[in-house]
C-alpha cells in the first residue's frame, strides 16, 4: 500500500509545452502585479464557449478608487497578458505589446460585452482595456526545469492600452 503525501505539492511543471509554461508563469505574475495595486480578481482565463479568453478580469470598488474620489462606479478592467523571452527588456516589452493586434483587441472587447451581459451587476462599471507585458531576460532563462531558479521579470502593466466600441 503506498501513501500519499499529507499536502499536494506544487507541480515541477505546469503544462506541457515549454512556451505553455512561460505563458502560465506570466499570467500569474500579472495576477500578483493585479493584486498588489489593490485590485480584486475576478476571473481568470474567462472563456465564452469558442469565442476566446480574457486571462485576468479584476475590479476595484469606489472605496479603493484612488484617483478617481469623485467616481461612485466601480472600476472593471480586462487584462491581456503577453509573456516573453528577450535579449533585451526593451525588445521583450516591444514584442509583447505588438502582439495584441486589432483583431485581438476586437476579440477581446466582444468577449468583455458577453461578460457584462451574463453578469449584469457590472453593466454600470467604469471599463478599462489592459495590457500586462511580463519579460524574462533570455540568457539566464533555464528551459529544462522552469520552476527552479527563474529569474524576476520585467512587467510593464499599460492601462487604457486600448479603448472599447
Amino acid at each position: 500500500m503506498t501513501r500519499k503525501p499529507p499536502f499536494q505539492t506544487f507541480p515541477q511543471s505546469l503544462s506541457t509545452t515549454p512556451r505553455k509554461q512561460l505563458g502560465e508563469l506570466g499570467e500569474r505574475v500579472a495576477e500578483a502585479h493585479v493584486l498588489l495595486n489593490n485590485f480584486s480578481i475576478l476571473a481568470r482565463n474567462w472563456r465564452a464557449g469558442s469565442y476566446g479568453e480574457i486571462d485576468i478580469i479584476a475590479s476595484r470598488l469606489p472605496e479603493r478608487l484612488l484617483f478617481c474620489q469623485n467616481s461612485q462606479e466601480p472600476l472593471l478592467v480586462f487584462i491581456e497578458v503577453k509573456t516573453r523571452l528577450a535579449s533585451s527588456r526593451h525588445q521583450g516589452l516591444e514584442d509583447a505589446l505588438m502582439a495584441v493586434s486589432a483583431a485581438k483587441q476586437r476579440q477581446i472587447i466582444k468577449l468583455a460585452q458577453r461578460f457584462l451581459h451574463q453578469h449584469p451587476a457590472w453593466q454600470d462599471a467604469l471599463i478599462r482595456f489592459d495590457v500586462m507585458a511580463v519579460t524574462w531576460p533570455r540568457d539566464r532563462w533555464q528551459q529544462s526545469d522552469l520552476t527552479l531558479q527563474v529569474p524576476l521579470p520585467s512587467v510593464l502593466w499599460i492601462e487604457r492600452a486600448f479603448e472599447g466600441a
